[in-house]
């Protein structure tokens, strides 16, 4: 039986009271990840000149069973827990008898209950699984399943809209330089939700802010400075399709040629947008309000809110309609080979 799922915030909880056992880091937030195991550091290792002893950062691929068996079976040096991690743990890259050979160890490890043991997945990982979503076509992997049976499994979502705003503003402080709560939407909306790339771009910003201070940062500096968020991109050509907006629907598709994106990657993406705006715009429909929108999708505030207002515009049909003309531009695409022609064709079927 698999084990309970719990939330960032609540393993954080538990990193000050006592952790022991397994515990499996998934989700889209890779920051708070790196922040969480930080933090169980510090935790477990709490005596600094003995953390080479009772440290094991093990590679996760090429998987090795006798490594992490060994470091298992081992028993602390003058302390009373030791930490094992295995980062960039990518299971669905397993072969069969590499995850039974993990799954053997992790059920071995109960016996062993001063270890602390962290498998954590980047958010590339089990990324169409979102266990807050209610849905029925979202269930978990196989693998998942498998190795919660022996490893709780921990949750790290993109931080909600107003939470986001904040950090990034508090972050920004940090750094010693002041910006407004506007700005740091700006930033969100240009950037994406990924706190990883978020405290880069605020980092890049402030040293520009300090190296400069006679100017007040302003979003012009944004998108001088700053890297577009790609889903933001495909979002903008998404919108554009909604409007029948040609010339502005073919620019966007002639930057991201220009920048060799793969036409596969815009137009699935672009597919996986209007798919989240049909869910959105039928609850809409219903009468739910976006927080409700937001509870059964698993969907962040500030994506729902561009989403509501995207598709206020359309009708389920049109929705439908562009759903089917995007389906069929994958399939010519599949069997005609990579090439932004069909994505081209689609524009001009509108």
């Amino acid at each position: 039986m698999s084990r309970p799922l719990i939330k960032e915030e609540d393993f954080r909880k538990q990193t000050k009271t006592g952790l022991s056992g397994a515990y499996l880091f998934f989700g889209p937030e890779d920051y708070l990840k790196s922040l969480s195991i930080r933090a169980v550091r510090s935790s477990v290792l709490q005596d600094p000149s003995l953390a080479a002893f009772n440290e094991f950062k093990l590679k996760s691929s090429p998987f090795n069973r006798d490594d992490l068996q060994n470091a298992i079976a081992g028993f602390p040096m003058m302390s009373e827990q030791k930490l094992i991690t295995l980062e960039n743990f990518r299971p669905d890259d397993y072969k069969k008898e590499e995850m039974d050979g993990l799954l053997d160890c992790l059920k071995d490890a109960a016996a062993y209950p001063f270890n602390v043991i962290l498998l954590s997945c980047p958010a590339s990982v089990y990324e169409s699984y979102n266990p807050l979503k209610n849905q029925q076509n979202n269930k978990p992997p196989e693998s998942f399943r498998l190795l919660t049976e022996y490893a709780t499994p921990v949750y790290f979502p993109l931080v909600t809209d107003a939470k986001l705003v904040n950090w990034v503003g508090r972050h920004f402080a940090h750094n010693g330089v002041q910006v407004t709560p506007a700005f740091c939407r700006a930033l969100i909306g240009h950037c994406g939700e990924s706190m990883m790339v978020l405290a880069n771009e605020v980092d890049k910003l402030s040293w520009y802010a300090l190296s400069h201070p006679q100017s007040q940062l302003t979003t012009a500096e944004i998108g001088l400075l700053c890297g577009a968020n790609k889903d933001y991109d495909t979002f903008d050509l998404s919108n554009a399709l909604l409007r029948r907006n040609y010339a502005a629907a073919l620019e966007l598709l002639q930057k991201m040629e220009f920048n060799r994106e793969d036409p596969v990657n815009v137009l699935g993406q672009v597919n996986a947008i209007f798919a989240d705006l049909l869910q959105v715009k039928a609850l809409a429909d219903e009468g739910k309000t976006q927080a409700e929108i937001e509870s059964i999708l698993g969907m962040h505030s500030y994506r729902a809110s561009l989403y509501l207002r995207s598709c206020s515009q359309v009708s389920l049909d049109q929705l439908r309609n562009l759903m089917r003309l995007g389906i069929e531009a994958d399939a010519k695409m599949k069997t005609g080979g990579k090439s932004f022609a069909p994505i081209e064709e689609f524009i001009c079927l509108l």
